[in-house]
């Protein structure tokens, strides 16, 4: 759907125990999920009908998530 209002994006979320945000094997994953080889396979994914989205972060989680829940 176009319209952001009616829109329902779906997200993958890799959760890790607390104080292993910063870890190697955490950093490698997500180097690897943010990857543009990741990126052009969501885009080809049923022809693109699901949304690549790379915006959460390790250092970026925390406050999405609790923007996301405070609505």
């Amino acid at each position: 759907e176009e319209d952001e209002e009616v829109r329902h994006p779906y997200t993958n979320v890799v959760a890790v125990q607390p104080g292993e945000q910063e870890s190697e094997k955490t950093q490698a994953l997500q180097e690897a999920y943010q990857s543009p080889q990741v990126q052009e396979w969501f885009e080809n994914y049923l022809d693109g009908a699901t949304e690549y989205n790379d915006e959460i972060t390790t250092d970026t989680a925390h406050d999405v998530w609790t923007e996301f829940t405070a609505e």
